[in-house]
């Protein structure tokens, strides 16, 4: 018997098996392992696909916040980027199109390129 993931309910996991549960955990680290080699394996040529890219994804994490009243810290809310799977993959893609458009413009007025900065 196979259970599909979005069918699932919490009061039907209490009624599988063991072996059953391990196959979905085993699906899930499959799914997530072909996820990151996607992620991996996008390459950049297009200078307005890196400028999209490093408009999109943030240099650091948003989230990353310190509550203050008066110059005294009521709390901090820590960096919640660390808890997304993909978070690597995705500051990894931020960093080829920051360094696809570098590459770009160091090309583009080289005098090797012949352009001279025209």
């Amino acid at each position: 018997m196979f259970f599909t993931i979005k069918h699932l309910h919490l009061n039907e996991l209490k009624h599988l098996e063991i072996a059953q549960l391990d196959y979905i955990m085993v699906k899930l680290v499959g799914l997530h392992g072909l996820v990151c080699q996607w992620f991996d394996a996008i390459e950049i040529h297009d200078p307005k696909v890196a400028q999209l890219l490093c408009k999109m994804i943030p240099a650091h994490c948003p989230f990353k916040r310190e509550i203050k009243l008066f110059d005294h810290t009521l709390f901090r809310i820590p960096a919640l980027c660390e808890l997304n799977p993909f978070y690597e993959q995705v500051v990894s893609l931020r960093f080829k199109a920051l360094s696809y458009l570098a590459t770009a413009v160091v090309s583009r007025y080289s005098p090797a390129g012949n352009n001279c900065g025209r």
